[in-house]
């Protein structure tokens, strides 16, 4: 609760009312957790309102909420105005439903999203497991989906979020807890080729 609070504070202090969360390590399915996983999520829900500030959750697969069909189950029961949906297909890749990010797991959030997550993957890389890849080179639908967000007036921010590395692969520990030279090592120049990768896809729509 006090890195809650904490992280509300900085919000504000940044000018913005948005501040980002998960739904825990996943165990297992989201199903047999999602009664406990609402029921721990009062306590937070109370501060989030008081403070009018709004909670983004991310789907993300390390979570119980690793999908746009989860995420949009999970905010379904949860009921708050002051919680939505911080949208990450690049994620989806990496989710053991196989959800297909755009235009499948759009569908189940499009509604709901306050800020996006842009970074792109294959689900089976050299040895068969997901990997990530330079932006526009995997297999989201990017300008699919930005075409979407478009149509559909979604007006917040697209925010980069550079995992991959040009001629190497960062290790599921440190993509899950990113810090220190091994994770930064490469990615500023790796980020840059995504940014231009990212622009070209926005320049057609």
């Amino acid at each position: 609760m006090e890195i809650l609070k904490k992280c509300i504070s900085l919000a504000k202090s940044l000018d913005t009312n948005i501040i980002r969360g998960f739904t825990f390590w996943r165990k297992d399915s989201v199903d047999e957790y999602l009664d406990r996983i609402i029921e721990k999520f009062q306590k937070p829900l109370e501060i989030i309102e008081s403070e009018g500030v709004l909670l983004g959750v991310e789907n993300e697969s390390s979570t119980f909420v690793g999908d746009g069909r989860d995420l949009a189950l999970f905010l379904g029961r949860l009921g708050s105005k002051n919680v939505k949906a911080l949208w990450d297909p690049g994620n989806d890749i990496w989710d053991p439903h196989k959800e297909t990010p755009y235009p499948d797991g759009y569908q189940h959030v499009k509604n709901r999203i306050i800020h996006v997550h842009v970074k792109d993957g294959i689900r089976k890389g050299k040895g068969g497991e997901p990997e990530v890849v330079a932006v526009g080179e995997g297999e989201v639908n990017f300008l699919g989906q930005f075409r979407a967000l478009k149509e559909d007036g979604y007006k917040g921010y697209l925010s980069l979020e550079t995992h991959w590395r040009v001629g190497k692969q960062l290790s599921e520990e440190l993509v899950t807890r990113p810090g220190g030279e091994a994770f930064s090592g490469l990615g500023e120049y790796s980020s840059a080729i995504c940014m231009h990768n990212l622009l070209r896809i926005l320049a057609r729509i």
